[in-house]
């Protein structure tokens, strides 16, 4: 336990300095809300199904090509907040305008319930004119988003912020052993119901070190309740939501969005190595606190959260004395922060760095399998016990495509059925995931 806090401690420490460093990457001139008219946004969901077109006047037509834009708002695509950045927006079209005005118009995927739209200077602008100011506009949408767009079942089960993410990791061989794999999935397409988002999750851990595998595969039915409202509350003036009409973005904003409702109607929980499993039902409550940081919106996002599953032993014994009754707390919470870095987007994909992590603490209410793999050992060692377990993952992302990100992973902990105990444990990964951005 010592340990776990120790790196738990350094962790957090790491993720409060990040801050600093947004003085250095993405302190830039931004665009002047002197060359927004009063009305500065449209939006229209009635011209492309499953899309939002977006259209900004503007005083100037080369500002179009001069301005680089970042949308955050709930579609009705996803059950999980969008960000959309440069890389997922595309090309910005000038259209000619009444009066002299001419607008910038581009197009996003998804049908946006609430969206805010945060314009800044590209940092490869050329042109002279003036710039002092980030403008934050949140506009309500048209009324054509009322109307029902069916969804591609296949197609969104790939293309939803946050439905696939496929992490393959690497530890080189050191004192003459052999070099080691590990392998993270995580499959979770839903869809839109009347109840809510009903899905499927699938998530396998597995390493080749038997020492270090987790033995984890989840199969669920899953359904996510999620409110239309913007946030509970908000500071930071143009953080309050929807609002027309654009103003000076935040430097510093707290916006705490309605609290999330996860459940897992049916899960099946399965140890390959040691064949036991179980079968859990669970209810999840999150709070998702979202920080602007030096006019990044959010930058850093953190959701507390707390659950509890129950649900009973259905196969495999490893161990005599296994109780059939399963009962945890769940608490925990996730973290992530995106760290605008302009000097790397002529090498690299526009879409930020980023930090996550991860924490979950297991306190079962009665004794459950704890599974022990000394290194050395030829085979494992069970356990019945109800001490707490946990479990912790961090991961630094740098983005090489659309779809694609290299970087370092760190995990440490047990994941159930079996609770196979793994050690600290870093490597180097390659991921592959959904192309947009979402608040974790």
């Amino acid at each position: 336990m010592p340990r776990l806090t120790s790196s738990l401690t350094v962790a957090v420490c790491f993720i409060l300095l990040i801050p600093a460093l947004h003085r250095r990457v993405v302190a830039q001139e931004q665009l002047s809300a002197q060359y927004m008219p009063s009305r500065t946004l449209s939006v229209d969901t009635s011209k492309t199904p499953g899309s939002t077109v977006f259209t900004l006047d503007v005083a100037r037509p080369d500002h179009c090509s001069q301005m680089e834009i970042i949308v955050v708002g709930l579609t009705r695509q996803s059950p999980n907040v969008v960000i959309m950045g440069p890389s997922d927006i595309g090309t910005i079209y000038t259209m000619d305008g009444p009066q002299n005005v001419d607008s910038c118009q581009f197009t996003v995927a998804g049908t946006f319930l609430w969206q805010q739209v945060n314009v800044r200077r590209s940092p490869t602008a050329t042109s002279s004119y003036s710039v002092t100011k980030k403008v934050a506009i949140f506009a309500a949408p048209a009324k054509a988003h009322s109307v029902s767009i069916p969804l591609r079942p296949f197609a969104t089960a790939f293309t939803q912020p946050g439905a696939f993410q496929s992490t393959f990791k690497y530890s080189p061989g050191l004192n003459g052993s052999a070099d080691q794999i590990s392998t993270d999935i995580d499959f979770s397409p839903s869809w839109a119901t009347t109840i809510g988002w009903i899905g499927v999750s699938e998530r396998y851990r597995y390493d080749s070190r038997p020492s270090q595998n987790p033995d984890a595969l989840i199969s669920s039915l899953t359904l996510q309740r999620r409110s239309h409202r913007c946030s509970w509350y908000s500071s930071g003036g143009s953080m309050i939501c929807p609002e027309s009409g654009p103003a000076s973005a935040p430097t510093v904003g707290l916006a705490i969005r309605p609290p999330q409702l996860d459940l897992r109607l049916a899960s099946f929980e399965y140890a390959p190595a040691a064949d036991f499993g179980n079968v859990v039902t669970s209810a999840r409550f999150g709070l998702p606190l979202i920080f602007t940081i030096h006019h990044q919106p959010s930058a850093l996002t953190f959701t507390a959260s707390f659950g509890i599953e129950a649900g009973g032993h259905v196969l495999g014994t490893p161990i005599a004395g296994i109780s059939t009754l399963i009962v945890r707390g769940t608490p925990g919470g996730d973290a992530s922060l995106r760290i605008s870095y302009e000097r790397l987007t002529k090498y690299l994909d526009k879409k930020p760095i980023t930090i996550s992590a991860k924490y979950r603490a297991y306190i079962p209410a009665g004794d459950e399998l704890l599974t022990n793999f000394p290194s050395g050992a030829t085979a494992p060692i069970f356990t019945l016990s109800s001490k707490t377990r946990h479990f912790a993952q961090s991961d630094v992302s740098i983005p090489l495509t659309k779809y694609v990100s290299a970087g370092l992973s760190y995990s440490f902990g047990s994941l159930p059925p079996s609770f196979r105990q793994f050690d600290h444990n870093i490597q180097i990964s390659i991921k592959a995931q959904s192309q947009a951005d979402y608040e974790h």
